[in-house]
């Protein structure tokens, strides 16, 4: 029977990307075709090791699929480059590697990388999808032909979950203006421009606010090293970073 199967370099709860992978994965199945999500170890989030596969596990014939989300150079890249099956990339833009200069080089060469072989990996896939008009448009832009876009599908059963009860009373019954950013804690973000935005706010306008940032963390340990200290630096009140739960 034919696969259908997902490769790809990391794997995290909260992460767009892979529970994108997840329900593609879940419609595949009720198709009827086997149908897995193969991950580095190294780069599953323990909490969705259940959800997906080891990289080094992944077979496939020539009559099989294989899809690849691609935004950073990886080992997964390598697999789906080489394996036999028809490859579909699926393409979610590459951050530019600037951002991580200074914080992350080896990130930032991962993502060098990536724009280097996008290219080639491209016109090596027997079809090509852009998670999003703008990124369908980007490889259009490099020449390549027949680029449709990916829609997201969506989870209506996410739309039903119920409200976390410790964290709705931590914010609950406040007199204070609350601005929210949700979304990992990363250079790209710009995360000290909203710092900085909100200090004048918060002087200029209404003291009695604050700012929530919603997301992960972890991933760029200087940076956010930098924001505490930006914000030690501006003297600033009610900056929370909440991370991801």
């Amino acid at each position: 029977m034919i696969r259908i199967d997902q490769v790809m370099a990391g794997f995290a709860e909260g992460d767009a990307i892979s529970h994108e992978a997840l329900l593609l994965r879940d419609i595949f199945r009720k198709w009827g075709y086997p149908s897995d999500v193969f991950v580095p170890p190294a780069h599953a989030a323990p909490g969705m090791a259940g959800q997906c596969r080891p990289l080094s596990e992944y077979s496939a014939t020539a009559r099989d699929v294989c899809l690849h989300h691609f935004g950073i150079a990886s080992e997964a890249q390598s697999v789906f480059a080489d394996s036999v099956a028809k490859r579909i990339l699926v393409y979610h833009n590459i951050t530019p590697a600037e951002f991580f200069r200074g914080y992350d080089d080896g990130l930032a060469g991962r993502l060098a990388d990536a724009r280097a072989q996008l290219p080639e990996l491209a016109r090596r896939c027997a079809a090509l999808w852009g998670a999003s008009a703008y990124n369908a448009a980007e490889l259009a832009g490099l020449g390549l032909s027949g680029v449709r876009v990916l829609s997201l599908p969506l989870s209506r059963a996410s739309l039903d979950l119920t409200p976390d009860i410790a964290v709705a009373a931590k914010f609950a019954g406040t007199p204070l203006k609350t601005i929210l950013f949700v979304g990992r804690v990363a250079p790209n973000k710009r995360i000290e421009d909203l710092i900085q935005a909100f200090a004048w706010y918060n002087r200029a306008i209404n003291q009695f606010s604050r700012l929530v940032i919603v997301g992960s963390f972890h991933g760029v340990p200087r940076y956010m090293a930098m924001l505490r200290m930006l914000i030690g630096d501006l003297d600033l009140p009610n900056v929370c970073f909440e991370g991801f739960a």
